[in-house]
């Protein structure tokens, strides 16, 4: 995709004045929709506000990449804009923003922003180019230096005889959102890979889908294989090859670095065994907490904590309103204690293993309301065994299918406020909807199948 043929001079500015990065965010805004181009101006103004609001989308070198994918436009959008004064960006590379380029694609799962980004990308890895757009006084001349800069440009490798002499490279390059860093990288190591004579392909992946996908003759003529990732990607089909890893910042900063150890030979062979194995004890699907990290323990901990205190008050307030603390009862006055823990870690676990550590709490203090203790009866019987046993996973399938029903609901809530979604939300109307589910129901039919299970012994 050629920038210089999505670009006009009216889709440039040049020398606009901004204080900061959201200055910058809302003069973009102002100036396409003041030119026409967009007519939904808040539409536009919160998608490129959110997209900001989960990372910079400064890439470095004092330029930022705004970008989006929102109902504001029907057709793919790029405007460029240089800065009178630099700005404060939060690039990863700490220095100032003089130069933004706008990418708005529609919200229908078009994947033009991410062929733009990688175009654009190419393009500012070029030596001297971002510097020559600087230097340009009006939107025409910005124009004319970009497609200067394409006329001049290879798109891709043609393979020759000449070229079929180079050492082959196969990389992976992605990051969560699959229109930022991720094309940076690719443009990078493209870049990188023409100038010390290699021939490259880059898979490019996202939230949004991949692009350039290695084939199997890919990555078998490949000497190594670069993955420049923030996010997983997946590695099975790398089983036996060499492998070089580093994140997208650090591939945008020393793409040749990589490249060099790549056809060095310096990188190390992916095992796809031994990598599921490390990945398994990472993740905590194996061994004990300790195995999750403190991080992972805490956040373990957390909703059981949250879930307590929120229990204890609903049910104050219950005993000083209407006198029903009768519901929690149980929590303190079971007198098979051991019964009931044992019983409600179990069931805490297996609602775990469905949704998660808050389907782990729900289903915890969801089997904490169940009475045991009558189930149990005076002496443990086989019928009761077998109840217990049965009533454990019901339960936990409640609990785990709640909170996952729960978590699609509150979907939307936005990313910086996860830790509202997971440690409070979830943990406390879980809590609250399975002890009032198993004190209404499944109680009554505990008292049931206890009665009759006393009538014959």
């Amino acid at each position: 995709m050629k920038i210089g043929e999505l670009l006009t001079a009216e889709k440039i500015a040049i020398g606009q004045a901004a204080e900061d990065r959201d200055a910058v965010i809302r003069r973009l805004v102002e100036l396409v929709c003041e030119r026409g181009f967009v007519t939904k101006k808040d539409k536009l103004l919160k998608a490129l506000t959110d997209r900001e609001s989960e990372g910079s989308t400064g890439v470095g070198g004092g330029i930022a990449i705004p970008h989006c994918m929102t109902v504001a436009v029907k057709k793919p959008l790029l405007f460029g804009m240089t800065l009178e004064k630099p700005v404060d960006f939060d690039s990863y590379d700490g220095k100032p923003v003089d130069m933004v380029f706008m990418i708005a694609s529609p919200d229908n799962g078009d994947k033009s922003g991410m062929e733009i980004m990688s175009s654009l990308s190419l393009l500012l890895t070029d030596d001297g180019f971002a510097d020559n757009l600087r230097k340009a006084a009006s939107g025409e001349e910005f124009l004319d230096i970009v497609k200067a800069a394409e006329s001049g440009e290879k798109t891709e490798v043609k393979k020759t005889a000449s070229s079929k002499k180079k050492t082959k490279l196969a990389a992976v390059c992605a990051c969560p959102n699959g229109i930022a860093k991720g094309p940076l990288a690719a443009g990078a190591l493209e870049k990188a890979a023409e100038k010390n004579g290699c021939v490259i392909k880059v898979e490019k992946r996202g939230s949004k889908g991949s692009t350039d996908v290695l084939s199997a003759g890919d990555i078998a003529d490949a000497k190594a294989v670069i993955i420049a990732s923030d996010i997983d990607v997946p590695m099975d089909r790398f089983d036996g090859k060499k492998v070089v890893r580093c994140t997208t910042d650090e591939c945008i900063k020393s793409p040749d670095d990589y490249i060099e150890q790549a056809v060095s030979g310096g990188a190390s062979q992916f095992d796809a065994t031994k990598a599921k194995k490390e990945s398994v004890v990472k993740n905590g699907k194996t061994g004990t907490a300790a195995n999750r990290g403190i991080a992972g323990f805490i956040a373990m901990i957390l909703p059981f904590f949250t879930g307590a205190v929120v229990l204890a008050l609903f049910a104050g307030v219950l005993r000083l309103t209407a006198g029903k603390a009768v519901l929690f009862s149980d929590i303190a006055g079971s007198r098979n204690l051991l019964i009931m823990i044992a019983a409600a870690v179990l069931t805490g676990f297996i609602a775990g293993i469905i949704a998660g550590d808050e389907g782990m709490a729900v289903g915890f203090f969801g089997s904490l309301t169940v009475r045991w203790g009558l189930i149990a009866g005076v002496k443990i019987t086989v019928a009761s065994v077998v109840m217990i046993g049965v009533m454990i996973p019901v339960i936990a399938a409640v609990a785990g299918i709640l909170v996952l029903l729960m978590k699609k609901v509150f979907s939307g809530i936005p990313a910086k406020l996860t830790w509202l979604k997971n440690i409070i939300l979830i943990p406390f109307i879980g809590c609250v909807i399975s002890e009032v589910l198993v004190w209404f129901a499944l109680n009554p039919l505990a008292s049931l199948i206890t009665g009759m299970i006393a009538s014959r012994g």
